[in-house]
């Protein structure tokens, strides 16, 4: 990916990588591979899980669902639940959703975001980026896709 020069309101120069609406991304530590759609319109993150369970591990709320990647590779997850929230979803309806946190590589970067739990089957793209996570990391053009490949091998970690 390239890199931009954007000039913010206060006048300082950022500069962030510039990434297609469709990017190739990491789950980390399980180094499954997805293929993510950036969107700067959408507020938050949303992960596709299948059978999705909740459990309790040292008194504490645990989600175990599982994913298959863009290579094929299938995998259980556990993830600790941060929160449930309600959201409404593209037909109008609402539904309760499960809120994890994750670490995924983009580009060079290292983020450790929130997600939403969520059936994406219908979804070319099993993981949304929404603008909270592309904020002052990335800049998005919407007439590319696929960029840049995940390399984190000497990143710094970020949390967003």
């Amino acid at each position: 990916a390239e890199s931009a020069k954007a000039q913010t309101g206060a006048g300082h120069n950022l500069d962030h990588p510039v990434l297609g609406w469709v990017e190739r991304i990491q789950l980390m530590p399980e180094l499954l591979v997805f293929d993510a759609k950036l969107t700067p319109g959408s507020e938050g993150n949303v992960l596709h899980g299948d059978d999705i369970k909740e459990f309790r591990k040292d008194k504490e709320k645990w989600v175990r669902f599982s994913v298959a990647d863009a290579l094929g590779n299938e995998k259980m997850l556990e993830r600790r639940v941060i929160d449930k929230s309600t959201f409404r979803t593209t037909s109008g309806k609402t539904e309760r959703r499960y809120i994890i946190e994750s670490a995924i590589c983009m580009e060079k970067v290292y983020l450790v975001l929130e997600f939403a739990l969520a059936d994406r089957s219908d979804y070319e793209q099993k993981v949304r980026i929404g603008r909270e996570s592309l904020a002052g990391n990335f800049l998005v053009d919407p007439a590319r896709t696929r960029t840049a490949s995940p390399d984190c091998g000497r990143s710094k970690r970020k949390s967003k």
